[in-house]
């Protein structure tokens, strides 16, 4: 419910959603997660990090989703060792966003052929990548400091904007 008040436009319902949530269920990892998404989307990473962590330590197998916001979170925050591992794991997915964390993780460690790979899969699936990511990231939920400051790793990790085709 959280998340779809977020993409609608409410940022701040959102973040009242999830706290409610929480509050209600202290401790169900579900509500936990997803209301630390919604903070990492909106880039309050200190908090999103913090609830994400004890997210994964409650789960015997975290989801790409979980991985995936631990990693934003942790990136940036400048704690990279801890984000990449979080990264690894999200090697081989197939959602775009997701692969935007291998991507940056792969530049890091000085692997620009897995860079790119992951960045021509994200394109392959899905073309806005290229023409129009502050789009695609928006069309997540990012806010606008949030969206940008991932499209400046991604473009340091590689990709390449080009304009729509006439």
């Amino acid at each position: 419910m959280q998340y779809l008040i977020l993409i609608r436009g409410d940022p701040e319902a959102a973040i009242k959603a999830g706290e409610k949530s929480v509050r209600l269920n202290p401790e169900s990892m579900a509500a936990i997660g997803n209301y630390a998404c919604i903070l990492s989307f909106l880039g309050r990473y200190e908090d999103a990090a913090a609830l994400l962590l004890r997210a994964e330590t409650d789960l015997v197998s975290p989801p790409q989703w979980l991985h995936f916001h631990t990693f934003l979170s942790l990136n940036n925050l400048g704690r990279y060792e801890e984000a990449d591992y979080h990264a690894e794991h999200l090697t081989g997915a197939s959602i775009p966003l997701f692969l935007s964390a291998v991507a940056i993780a792969a530049h890091r460690a000085g692997n620009e052929a897995a860079a790119q790979q992951a960045i021509q899969s994200m394109i392959g699936r899905a073309p806005a990548w290229r023409t129009n990511p502050l789009g695609e990231l928006k069309r997540y939920g990012f806010s606008d400091g949030a969206a940008e400051k991932l499209l400046r790793d991604l473009v340091t990790a590689g990709l390449s904007l080009r304009d729509e085709p006439n």
